[in-house]
C-alpha cells in the first residue's frame, strides 16, 4: 500500500503537470500528502509563468528529497497511480483543466479491496489572489492525509481521506 501512496502522489503531480515553452517565473507548493502507514510525505509543486498560469508540475518525496517533473499529456485523462494484478487501485483525474483557472479533481481509491469497493475524493484546484490552492466545500486545504483500512493486520484499502 506504501507503493500505492507513492503512486498516488505521482498521479497527482502527473495530473497537474502542464509543461510548455513558457519561462518558469515561480513555483508554489500546493499540496502535501501524508498517511498513517508510512513516514513518507509528498509535495505537489506547481510551476507558474509570469501570469501565474500553470506551465508544469513536480512532485517531491520529502523523505528522500527526490523530485520528479511530469509532462502535460496526462491532463484531462484518468491517470492510474497504483495498479496491482491488472486492477486500477488509485486514479486521479483533473476535469476540464485550464492553466489559468484550475480544474475539478477526482481521486478514486480502494475503500475495501476484498469487496472491490472504491470511493472518490472530490475537490478542486483554483487560483485566488495569485496563490494556487486545493479547495473542498469552499475551504482551502494544503494537507491530504490517507488513513489505512486493515483486516487481520493486512492493508485492504483506504478508510478515509482528511484535509486541512
Amino acid at each position: 500500500m506504501q507503493y500505492a501512496i507513492s503512486l498516488l502522489t505521482i498521479f497527482l503531480i502527473s495530473f497537474y503537470s502542464l509543461c510548455s515553452k513558457a519561462a518558469i517565473t515561480s513555483e508554489q507548493e500546493v499540496l502535501i500528502i501524508t498517511s498513517d502507514f508510512t513516514k513518507k510525505t509528498y509535495s505537489l509543486i506547481l510551476k507558474l509563468d509570469e501570469k501565474y498560469h500553470i506551465i508544469g508540475v513536480k512532485t517531491k518525496n520529502n523523505l528522500s528529497g527526490k523530485v520528479k517533473s511530469y509532462p502535460s499529456s496526462y491532463l484531462n485523462k484518468e491517470i492510474v497511480l497504483a495498479k496491482a494484478i491488472g486492477i486500477k487501485l488509485i486514479t486521479l483525474k483533473c476535469v476540464n483543466f485550464n492553466p489559468a483557472d484550475g480544474c475539478k479533481i477526482l481521486i478514486t481509491y480502494p475503500f475495501n479491496l476484498t469487496l472491490n469497493d472504491f470511493d472518490t475524493f472530490k475537490s478542486y484546484m483554483s487560483l485566488n489572489n495569485k496563490k494556487w490552492g486545493f479547495y473542498k466545500r469552499g475551504k482551502k486545504f494544503k494537507t491530504l492525509k490517507l488513513y489505512s483500512k486493515k483486516f487481520l493486520g493486512l492493508l485492504i484499502g483506504i478508510s478515509k481521506m482528511t484535509y486541512n
